[in-house]
């Protein structure tokens, strides 16, 4: 959400796969989107060698803020582009940064348009930090195995709409709409949060229509993965009709 009180304060939520106003996720299990490095060179010998020398290196974070709803909300965003200093504060897992100074990355800036219509107004941040590192925050969540340890996936229709969003879960049993299975057949497992750091993706397939989480992903008291979800009034369905999304339930060891 956006802080009311400084002009130049930009508040996100970076645990978030998917919803109004998300990062990009990462795959290396953290908030940012990428690296810069400050000033790079690179060295090629004769024997075919080659090295890279840099001072230092800069996070890069994109944020996809949706469509923008309300005119105060796009004013405090002209008034956060404006200034000449601005600060990020996010929380992800169990890692919270305050006040980060960034820069954004925009000389000039153009909001997009969702299907070419008026009141679908698009904002997507690419923010980089503004003073450079030599080494990794200390703190921050950083991958424990070189890749994802397991992950399911099922290609769900999702009914919900903005005014009743429809609740998921993936598992056996539990609220809402039961996803127990996924496409392989292979049941969606309890999650062992003190194990497993996990995420669940959803990914709107062929249709225009985007989806969106309306409820972020929680654990139930049987340890399963529970949402809620809701089509978007913008765009068209499937050709069935229908509004189809992935359901990916990642898990990683922690």
């Amino acid at each position: 959400m956006c802080h009311p009180s400084r002009s130049n304060m930009l508040t996100r939520q970076v645990s978030r796969i998917s919803k109004h106003s998300r990062p990009y996720p990462s795959r290396d299990s953290g908030p940012e989107t990428g690296m810069s490095s400050f000033p790079e060179s690179m060295s090629g010998f004769l024997h075919g060698s080659i090295r890279k020398k840099q001072a230092g290196f800069r996070r890069v974070f994109t944020l996809d803020l949706d469509v923008i709803t309300t005119a105060a909300t796009l004013e405090f965003l002209g008034g956060f582009l404006a200034s000449e200093t601005q600060y990020l504060t996010f929380a992800y897992d169990s890692t919270t940064e305050t006040d980060l100074r960034v820069v954004d990355k925009h000389e000039e800036y153009e909001a997009g348009w969702i299907n070419n219509v008026e009141i679908g107004r698009q904002i997507l941040l690419r923010l980089e930090e503004a003073n450079s590192r030599t080494s990794y925050p200390s703190g921050s969540p950083t991958p424990v195995n070189s890749d994802i340890d397991m992950y399911f996936k099922k290609k769900v229709a999702v009914t919900g709409s903005p005014g009743s969003p429809q609740t998921f879960t993936l598992g056996a049993s539990g609220s809402g709409t039961i996803i127990a299975t996924d496409e392989d057949g292979d049941a969606f497992p309890a999650v062992n949060a003190a194990t497993y750091i996990w995420r669940v993706e959803i990914s709107p397939l062929s249709q225009e229509a985007r989806i969106f989480i309306t409820t972020d992903p929680t654990l139930d008291g049987n340890n399963y993965p529970t949402f809620a979800l809701s089509r978007a009034n913008l765009g068209s369905a499937s050709s069935d009709g229908a509004y189809y999304a992935d359901f990916t339930l990642w898990l990683k060891l922690r």
